[in-house]
């Protein structure tokens, strides 16, 4: 996990239960709020996380849409 998504809590990482899709997901919107240099990751990084993945063609199709 990236540094800003890696953080410990009690028990464990804080995204442990998260779906394999779904931590790639924070993971890849950490990549963008670096890439933009922000400490934290917003909500439109993490939007940008769930669209990177080609297997969200759903997500991707329903943006297309709006």
């Amino acid at each position: 996990m990236s540094s800003i998504t890696g953080h410990a809590r009690e028990g464990g990482l804080m995204f442990e239960r998260y779906t394999v899709k779904a931590r790639q997901a924070v993971d890849q919107g950490a990549v963008e709020a670096r890439r933009l240099g922000s400490g934290y990751i917003a909500t439109e990084q993490l939007l940008l996380g769930v669209v990177h993945d080609s297997a969200c063609f759903a997500v991707r199709d329903g943006l297309e849409d709006l």
